[in-house]
């Protein structure tokens, strides 16, 4: 079976002799999502205003401050990025070599404070 054929006589028309895409290719139909994202989007920033924003905002800060554990972690998350899974690596032997985790833990004091 040649590249032709797993694309139709349609797909051929935009292929090279080795199967890649040939300048002038016109590409897929899109994300079907995008025209809703974006009006939803459009919607959003038309309804919150930037005053809104920021106290939402203030409010999360204070309550990072008062020490919720969910504002912690949302605040730190929005701010430095969602911290990497945890992965451990087994070494030759099957034994532990290395442990990969997050940085910051946001549920590291939860159980001194409780």
């Amino acid at each position: 079976m040649n590249s032709s054929d797993a694309n139709g006589a349609n797909g051929a028309a935009f292929r090279d002799g080795a199967g890649r895409f040939v300048a002038g290719n016109p590409g897929g139909p899109g994300n079907p999502n995008a025209k809703a994202t974006a009006s939803w989007r459009k919607t959003l920033g038309e309804a919150v205003t930037p005053d809104d924003l920021a106290d939402v905002l203030a409010v999360l800060v204070e309550q990072a401050k008062a020490g919720e554990p969910w504002a912690v972690r949302e605040l730190l998350n929005r701010c430095l990025g969602k911290p990497s899974e945890r992965h451990e690596l087994a070494g030759p032997e099957g034994g532990l070599q290395i442990i990969i985790s997050p940085a910051v833990d946001p549920n590291a004091g939860a159980a001194a404070r409780n």
